[in-house]
């Protein structure tokens, strides 16, 4: 979790140059004027006292970086190079989103800045990338931009203000867009009790489809940045972008051409995979061979074709534990002479891990059991206590037969004391 740092920067020779503290979830940001040749330090302490030495990256005679505002209505984008350093070619500027690539143009240097309006972007992660005429990065930045023609806006209104206990609630939803027409779709809705369940505000659905599923590592509180946006928020949403690692893409090499390929095809249930060899040794990938695969036992029959690299995968339903297979691959001729190769099913470690602690307040939860149980005796009766298999064992009390000549051994003799 973040920690609340303040600090110094200091020089070589121990003088401050600056002060700096965190503005939100440990992260900040500060200036600083930097010297080539010079060393600076940051001194770092946080609220129990712990203090910590970095060293700032060095400044250097030939840099050239971007520079993005991303704090109003448009995006300004402008390129700063060291003081006396002009960058030897041309440099080209890439803009992409999740790998889709929304603008690639040659820098111009006579303009000091270009700008972007935000309604041409979809709500998102942007990577900006600074390129030589190589198409090596130079620099890049990422921001993260939301576009308030994306947003559906939504008005929840109900029949009464008060309502009596067991009393009907009439709820109507309205979805619209930011023109106030209407919108079509399929929501979904829970209705929950402030006294049994506490609502997570820390996380929500635009934040997980925007923010978490895009960067990685574990991200603290992501609603807090689409929950009543203001300028403030936006500003820490654009520390979260400098600070977050992200490296989804090896943008470089796809712009060279350098596609890399998965290891293993995409898992969308029990698969069977392999591999096809051929040629003289069997050390060839046999591309374009048939292969076939049958169970008896299933009734299953598919037929499929390798790829350039002789791999093959049968994407198989659902069926019962320890259905045979049988797999054949065969020359495009129908020959024989090939080698077939099964993928072996290996399966994650287990990892041990510690038993969740309690946490919370222990009364809310005892307060929700005690609601669920008059809930259970409302619906199913009185509470039912099911017990292990009692044997019930007695000695067993036999009749008196009567000795009367006349009696029947279907009578029996009760006597007085029975009786009373």
């Amino acid at each position: 979790m973040s920690e609340n740092i303040s600090g110094i920067i200091v020089g070589t020779k121990g003088d401050t140059i600056d002060t700096f503290v965190s503005q939100h979830l440990g992260m900040g940001s500060f200036s600083l004027f930097a010297v080539t040749g010079e060393r600076n330090f940051a001194l770092c302490k946080n609220d129990k006292g712990v203090e910590r030495k970095f060293e700032l990256p060095a400044a250097l005679d030939s840099v050239v970086t971007l520079k993005v505002s991303n704090l109003n209505d448009r995006i300004n984008i402008s390129v700063a190079q060291s003081v006396g350093f002009t960058f030897p070619e041309p440099l080209y500027l890439i803009i992409h989103c999740r790998g889709f690539v929304l603008n690639v143009s040659r820098w111009d240097d006579t303009k000091e800045f270009i700008s972007i309006n935000k309604t041409d972007f979809p709500s998102s992660i942007f990577q900006i990338l600074l390129t030589d005429s190589k198409l090596n990065p130079v620099s890049e930045r990422l921001i993260f931009v939301i576009n308030e023609n994306d947003l559906a806006q939504l008005s929840f209104t109900t029949d009464k203000t008060d309502y009596k206990k067991r009393d009907s609630v009439f709820a109507q939803i309205n979805i619209s867009n930011r023109e106030q027409q209407a919108l079509t779709g399929n929501v979904s809705l829970s209705v929950t009790s402030d006294r049994d369940v506490l609502p997570d505000t820390t996380v929500n659905v635009l934040s997980t489809l925007l923010l978490t599923s895009e960067l990685k590592g574990y991200i603290e509180s992501p609603a807090y940045y689409f929950i009543g946006r203001n300028h403030t928020k936006m500003y820490h949403l654009d520390m979260l972008m400098l600070t977050q690692g992200w490296r989804r893409y090896d943008v470089s090499s796809i712009l060279k051409g350098k596609i890399k390929t998965p290891k293993s095809y995409l898992e969308l249930g029990p698969t069977l995979s392999g591999m096809v060899r051929g040629g003289l040794l069997m050390t060839n990938p046999a591309a374009n061979y048939p292969v076939s695969i049958i169970s008896m036992e299933q009734g299953l029959f598919g037929q499929t074709i390798t790829d350039n690299k002789g791999r093959f995968v049968f994407n198989i339903p659902e069926v019962c534990d320890s259905t045979s297979f049988v797999v054949q691959a065969t020359t495009p001729k129908n020959g024989s002479r090939v080698e077939l190769l099964l993928d072996s099913v290996t399966y994650p470690k287990s990892l041990f891990t510690l038993p969740q602690t309690q946490m919370g307040n222990r009364n809310i939860f005892e307060k929700y059991l005690g609601k669920a149980d008059d809930k259970f005796i409302q619906e199913n009766g009185m509470h039912t206590i099911y017990l292990d298999e009692v044997v019930v064992t007695a000695k067993q009390n036999r009749m008196k037969k009567g000795q009367s000549p006349y009696s029947s051994p279907f009578n029996t003799l009760i006597t007085a004391e029975e009786i009373e």
